[in-house]
């Protein structure tokens, strides 16, 4: 008896086999989610008697050409990671720009765990002591002040 790779025919010209949802989702690098608010929207899927949706790609791809201002809005995954990243990075660069009583301030709003601008400005010192070991003689007495806070 054949075994079962030895079984495999190919497709006739032209004919591609559906895509279930998931392997929709690895194409277009989105969640489920994402799938499931684009086809709530309209995007057509193929006929199937069995468990799950199954569609055609040509059919989606030109569904997308379509509604390209949706198909241009939604980042891949890697793109959005990218952003993130970005976002981060930027984020960073401002906050090391900042004093620790800016930082403080930013940080502060009623109700916070450590209680006061003082406190965190306190934390916020001896974090960048702590990573940086020159930091002391820059903060200086400010350093020691946050030493004895905590």
């Amino acid at each position: 008896m054949p075994k079962k790779t030895e079984r495999i025919a190919p497709l006739p010209a032209g004919l591609f086999p559906l895509l279930s949802q998931k392997q929709l989702e690895t194409y277009y690098g989105v969640s489920a989610t994402q799938v499931l608010k684009w086809l709530d929207m309209g995007m057509p899927e193929e006929p199937y008697e069995g468990r799950g949706r199954k569609f055609d790609l040509s059919v989606v791809k030109a569904w997308h050409a379509e509604h390209s201002r949706v198909a241009d809005r939604i980042p891949t995954r890697e793109e959005a990671l990218a952003d993130a990243r970005r976002a981060l990075v930027a984020a960073a660069r401002v906050q090391a720009t900042q004093t620790p009583r800016e930082a403080a301030e930013a940080a502060w709003y009623p109700g916070h765990r450590l209680g006061t601008v003082e406190a965190i400005e306190a934390v916020i010192i001896r974090r960048r002591v702590k990573h940086c070991a020159g930091c002391a003689a820059i903060y200086g007495p400010q350093a020691d002040a946050a030493e004895a806070i905590a």
